[in-house]
């Protein structure tokens, strides 16, 4: 497990990382899908990068939060990042999430202005359904099950900027 920290004592249930994963990794899919209907190396580079947007998440934000290293994290990934880099200490993790978290952004809107552009041109009933099911996936049910099954019981709450706005 390596560096263990003693801040988190917890252990995630694997149902639980299941849980608070399957929205994103249905939001990728859903995703290409939307993105493949246009061009299959559309769908494809979409699929890329969000696995390189994961990876940077691994490697930018987790090795700067306390549950790096165990399986405490929420998601999974502190424990997983920490199969391939080293901690960071000394760190405004607010600071550093902020910063890096914007690497995400285009997993959320490429899709959607995409499928925009394409249903104006000319409509497709299949990628209009598979843009209400990608938004109904990355708009809601992604931040929900971050909020309620994720983060609800996290002890680094109080200063994630992801489920807690107030500015520290």
């Amino acid at each position: 497990m390596g560096n263990k920290n003693l801040h988190c004592q917890r252990v995630v249930p694997f149902w639980l990382l299941l849980l608070d994963n399957l929205p994103t990794v249905s939001m990728f899919f859903l995703g290409t899908a939307i993105l493949i209907r246009v061009t299959l190396w559309l769908g494809i580079g979409y699929l890329f990068y969000a696995g390189f947007a994961i990876a940077w998440f691994w490697a930018h934000i987790c090795p700067h939060c306390h549950h790096f290293a165990t399986f405490g994290c929420p998601c999974g990934y502190g424990h997983i990042s920490s199969l391939f880099f080293k901690k960071k200490n000394g760190t405004n993790f607010r600071r550093i999430f902020r910063k890096n978290i914007v690497v995400l952004f285009p997993c959320w809107f490429i899709p959607p202005v995409v499928t925009i552009y394409v249903l104006l041109q000319q409509f497709d009933r299949a990628l209009f359904v598979l843009m209400i099911l990608f938004s109904i996936t990355a708009f809601l049910l992604v931040p929900y099950v971050s909020k309620f099954v994720g983060c609800k019981n996290c002890a680094s709450r109080s200063n994630c900027p992801w489920i807690n706005k107030e500015k520290k």
